[in-house]
């Protein structure tokens, strides 16, 4: 009953009141739909510019499947050096053994390190409990007054702030 509860919880955010019984239907029905994962316009630019600058690329993600076929399945193979998935290691972001698996690939230290991620919890919170700078990749503008970390709207934002990192 723990994704009935959610739905019901996220219809209530939207102002909608619905029974549990009703939220484990929209719920069942949501399930059903097939959907998949699209790039951003901007992340293969964002990506070529990050390995000009000579930086070890990396794609950390809590998906149920190994990371060079979710990497192969976006067609990001060609721009990443390294792909890791919780379904790999066991453990999802924030979980700081992801974000360790995930140094170790890369051969890098966690203070050299930098984790883009859209979620203040599982990517921003967890880059940061491993010892890793964060950026928040806030497109929507949902989180216009977070200032705890560097936050972008957009990766073509991402070369000009990680060169503030390196120097």
């Amino acid at each position: 009953m723990f994704f009935a509860e959610y739905e019901r919880r996220v219809l209530r955010g939207a102002g909608v009141e619905v029974s549990q019984e009703q939220a484990w239907q929209i719920w069942r029905r949501i399930r059903k739909i097939d959907y998949g994962l699209a790039l951003f316009d901007d992340t293969i630019p964002a990506l070529n510019a990050c390995r000009q600058m000579g930086l070890t690329v990396g794609l950390i993600s809590n998906m149920n499947q190994s990371g060079d076929e979710l990497a192969d399945s976006m067609g990001l193979l060609p721009y990443i050096d390294l792909s890791i998935t919780s379904h790999e290691v066991g453990a999802e972001k924030p979980n700081q053994l992801i974000f360790e698996r995930a140094l170790e690939r890369a051969g890098a230290r966690p203070e050299r390190a930098v984790h883009v991620g859209d979620q203040i919890t599982s990517d921003i919170a967890g880059a940061v409990n491993a010892g890793i700078n964060a950026v928040l990749l806030d497109r929507d503008g949902n989180h216009k007054g977070y200032t705890a970390q560097p936050r972008i709207t957009g990766l073509e934002e991402l070369p000009a702030l990680l060169e503030r990192f390196q120097s």
